[in-house]
């Protein structure tokens, strides 16, 4: 199998493509013959297969369905439409115009992705450019599929108070209307198990020969090295130090969240805050089962599987929230406001799940792709 030099902790570590065969496995596309065998001919990679082929393409349609609801919404709302909007002057910050042209980019983002995983030439594309965006939707759409539903039945029910859909205390008029909740949190919900089920069918597709032997099966793969095992264990005990404040907030406390005390603070936030928790220690427990030679009873599609949406959901939801805190509908007392040590532990959150991601990607590179010998990294998929 062909080497590939790797840079220790490239963020960008080039991925074994989809046409290389795994160490252990005999190839489905490269005959032991001179000549073609038949059988390799007609059935292809897994990802060309009629059957997948189909799956994967509806897949992606629905996944672009669920996506237009949300996005004429927001369309709406930045041409000055105020449909959905419980307080329409809202929609007269310049914050609130920024904040969901970065929404509508992000949606569009999100078509690009189905139009792209539903072609023919995806399997063969580079792989970085396809999974950075879906890192980032992944980790968007996660917290939403596990508690939108629960979120959305407590309202229905009236047991939340209406909490989720208020800006402010008592007395004050909700940022949005309860429908709004329902029509975008749906589309999300149908959006993420969509995207994750194509992204799954992809993966597989591309690497699942070395997805599936176990963590460490690979002979020619080296252990991590010393700055890697540092820069993990460093990041690790980050994300879960940062875990503790979520935990909190999760369990209801007191603890600050947002500068206004007056903020609903609803079932829906509470779930959230829980599924951080969750990730962090999915990001971890993926991570060292990655590095450990101890890991090698588990699969290496599970440890990253593990690793992605944890790092996906840590990332995500902090820089969401950071995002959303800096810039504000920008009015005075803003309740999306979160006090400034709120704000430094989302930031150090963010760039310990980086460092996460990346020396788990490069593990994975290294365990599929064999010992890398020293020098920079080439290019690639």
């Amino acid at each position: 199998m062909t080497e590939k030099p790797l840079r220790p902790l490239a963020l960008f570590t080039p991925l074994p493509s989809a046409t290389e065969p795994s160490a252990t496995e005999p190839s489905a596309t490269e005959p032991s013959s001179a000549e073609p065998s038949s059988a390799a001919s007609r059935n292809g990679p897994p990802g060309d297969r009629p059957r997948s082929r189909r799956a994967l393409r509806l897949l992606c349609l629905t996944e672009m369905v669920a996506v237009m609801p949300y996005l004429a919404l927001k369309v709406h709302w930045v041409t000055g439409g105020t449909t959905g909007l419980g307080d329409g002057a809202l929609a007269d910050a310049p914050a609130f115009f920024w904040l969901n042209m970065l929404t509508v980019g992000l949606a569009v983002g999100a078509l690009g992705v189905g139009v792209f995983l539903a072609g023919s030439r995806s399997l063969r594309a580079p792989a970085w450019p396809l999974l950075l965006p879906t890192w980032v939707g992944t980790g968007l759409l996660v917290p939403v599929v596990l508690a939108a539903p629960v979120a959305g039945l407590v309202l229905l029910l009236g047991a939340d108070g209406g909490g989720e859909a208020q800006a402010a205390g008592s007395g004050s008029a909700p940022l949005v209307q309860p429908w709004v909740f329902g029509v975008v949190y749906t589309g999300f919900t149908v959006q993420g198990l969509a995207l994750v089920a194509a992204l799954a069918l992809w993966v597989r597709a591309r690497w699942g020969g070395a997805l599936a032997e176990p963590v460490g099966n690979r002979a020619s793969a080296p252990g991590p090295g010393a700055v890697a095992r540092a820069v993990a264990a460093a990041a690790s005990a980050t994300v879960l130090a940062a875990a503790v404040p979520h935990g909190l907030w999760a369990a209801g406390t007191k603890v600050p969240l947002f500068e206004r005390d007056a903020f609903p603070f609803g079932v829906g936030v509470r779930l959230t805050e829980g599924v951080h928790v969750l990730a962090a220690v999915c990001a971890v427990l993926g991570l060292w089962a990655l590095l450990r030679p101890a890991g090698r009873r588990v699969r290496t599609g599970t440890a990253m599987t593990a690793a992605w949406i944890g790092t996906g959901v840590l990332f995500t939801g902090a820089g969401w929230m950071l995002l959303t805190s800096v810039v504000g509908p920008g009015r005075a007392g803003d309740v999306l406001r979160a006090p400034t040590p709120v704000e430094l532990l989302w930031a150090v959150q963010m760039a310990a799940a980086v460092l996460i991601a990346a020396v788990a990607v490069r593990a994975f590179a290294v365990t599929a792709g064999g010992r890398p010998p020293a020098g920079t990294a080439r290019a690639g998929g």
